[in-house]
């Protein structure tokens, strides 16, 4: 486990808790205060903005998002932000070595399909995701914040790899590949000697405004693209998604709408995207 997951786990440990000996009111509004208190932490962390440029930028964010990002990542998405609008780029990425992963941070226009696009281009690369947050500004802007290790699992420390991560990526966000990617599996990837269990859950109540699908299943190369291609063919957008690795096990919490923009509660659309996503995860998962 990574400080990621060991964070994740630390914050479910403290809600459940809260809302047993609580109840949900003192659970939602454990969740505003820690809106705002992010708010407030990325606002002193901006040095170098003006109060109304910390606004401008902060007010894109709702407490949605808030919630979600620490306020070093805010900050470093702010960063980025303001370079591609000052170069006047539609799409930014930057990636940076920590701890022995790569941070990939892409900033660019949303549209259908963008989610599907950067995880083929990182299954493009041979690197294999950790965690994905993927994100949507409240001006249409995607923030998707990818962790990415080697299949092995040892530090990445090949410089080259990181430059051809960047373009990778960069060329995914700005427009939608003409191929699919080429998805193989490298030297010292093991994970297809394990078994798990492909599992999809849809949760209609989860949210007010989406409808959210999860899926649990063994982990390979390219197993995010194959999904978000999944639900694109079956109509679905994805308005968020939250990925995590856990060994050979992925499990990734996506947030669909309908193509208008509404909730996607078609019980027969959702019977279709269940069955696309467990033929997805069976593919992969035989023994």
């Amino acid at each position: 486990w990574d400080e990621m997951t060991r964070r994740r786990l630390s914050e479910l440990y403290d809600a459940a808790a809260l809302w047993f000996e609580h109840g949900e009111t003192a659970l939602e509004k454990k969740l505003a205060d820690r809106a705002v208190l992010v708010r407030r932490e990325a606002d002193s962390r901006l040095t170098g903005w003006s109060a109304a440029e910390k606004k401008a930028f902060l007010d894109r964010l709702d407490d949605t998002m808030m919630r979600s990002l620490d306020p070093e990542i805010i900050v470093r998405f702010a960063t980025l932000a303001r370079a591609a609008e000052k170069d006047a780029a539609n799409s930014a990425v930057v990636v940076t070595p920590r701890d022995g992963d790569l941070e990939a941070i892409v900033y660019t226009d949303d549209r259908a399909g963008l989610l599907s696009d950067l995880a083929g281009a990182v299954a493009s690369t041979g690197m294999s995701l950790r965690t994905v947050q993927a994100l949507t500004t409240q001006d249409g802007k995607a923030i998707d914040i990818f962790i990415i290790q080697s299949p092995d699992g040892v530090p990445v420390e090949d410089v080259e790899q990181a430059r051809r991560l960047h373009e990778a990526l960069l060329k995914s966000a700005s427009a939608h590949p003409e191929r699919p990617p080429e998805l193989r599996r490298r030297l010292g990837d093991r994970r297809d000697l394990f078994s798990v269990v492909p599992n999809v859950r849809i949760e209609p109540n989860a949210s007010a405004e989406a409808t959210v699908v999860e899926t649990e299943g063994l982990d390979r190369p390219g197993l995010l693209f194959e999904l978000t291609q999944a639900l694109a063919r079956e109509g679905a957008t994805i308005t968020s998604a939250h990925i995590s690795t856990y060994g050979e096990r992925a499990v990734d919490a996506f947030y669909l709408k309908a193509r208008d923009g509404g909730k996607l509660d078609d019980r027969a659309a959702l019977a279709r995207i269940k069955k696309a996503l467990q033929a997805v995860l069976m593919s992969g998962s035989e023994t």
